[in-house]
């Protein structure tokens, strides 16, 4: 589910749909932005995620929660930032964007991020 949850009108709904068809150990992996990043935050109403086809917002406690009650096992959540989105996001120039784009995939700390993505399996 890339980009998708947001779009559901219910969400957990569709989650349990997902539980009863996956195989036991199957994976399921969300992506979605964070609506508690900082990047949201510093935004806050003019954040570009904020659409009209988006029902529903997520940060990493609310997906977890209704990951668990649906009964799944979280195995990893990532939380990386493409260094290209980066500079988009945050302005970052010169010396600081050289050194970045050398790097390839920089990684953050929860709050600075824009987006997540969960990797949840079947019990």
């Amino acid at each position: 589910m890339v980009e998708t949850i947001e779009h559901l009108p219910d969400p957990k709904k569709t989650l349990l749909e997902i539980y009863k068809i996956l195989k036991p150990n199957g994976i399921l992996i969300i992506k979605t932005s964070n609506i508690e990043s900082l990047y949201a935050k510093s935004k806050g109403g003019d954040w570009d995620y904020i659409l009209p086809g988006h029902l529903c917002y997520f940060s990493i406690k609310t997906l977890s929660k209704i990951l668990a009650l649906v009964g799944f096992q979280t195995i990893d959540i990532t939380k990386k930032m493409n260094v290209k989105e980066l500079i988009k996001n945050f302005g970052i120039q010169s010396y600081i964007m050289s050194l970045l784009l050398k790097l390839n995939q920089v990684y953050l700390a929860n709050l600075l991020i824009r987006g997540m993505t969960f990797f949840v399996k079947k019990k």
